[in-house]
């Protein structure tokens, strides 16, 4: 999805997040998705825990929306088909909790409405692309089965 510039440099502080991202070498679309979402839930963290306030949500946050990127990054070093299946699933868990916490967070004014909308729409692509690569591997795997 395509949104106004400042937006996206209100979040990534004048894009050098997206400089990051482009520089990382080897890894797949779907890792640097999430590695860029990471880097932004860790802004959207600290949003919340300096300037609201808000110790439990923002930890919550913070530990569910990394963990998405860090289980994409350990299923790239898996043993088996199997072992990056549940990686994935666990992921897109990750990601769904996430999507909703941030519905919280923009229900409850707790930041901007743009910075809300620029993590909507990061969480959305990150859990669609999460859900495509599921069923690829279903698809190709008796084994898999999309709920």
């Amino acid at each position: 999805m395509y949104y106004e510039k400042s937006m996206v440099d209100k979040v990534t502080f004048e894009g050098v997040i997206v400089l990051i991202i482009k520089n990382m070498k080897g890894n797949t679309l779907l890792v640097k998705k999430s590695y860029l979402f990471s880097l932004l839930i860790i802004e959207l963290y600290k949003i919340l825990y300096h300037k609201q306030h808000d110790r439990v949500l923002s930890e919550h946050i913070l530990m569910k929306g990394i963990s998405v990127g860090s289980c994409l990054e350990v299923g790239q070093d898996a043993a088996s088909s199997e072992e990056y299946y549940m990686q994935l699933t666990v992921a897109y868990e990750y990601a769904r909790e996430t999507y909703y916490h941030i519905r919280l967070v923009r229900d409850s004014h707790l930041v901007e409405e743009e910075v809300s909308v620029v993590m909507l729409v990061e969480c959305e692509e990150l859990m669609a692309m999460i859900k495509k690569s599921l069923q690829k591997i279903e698809q190709s795997m008796p084994f898999c089965q999309w709920n």
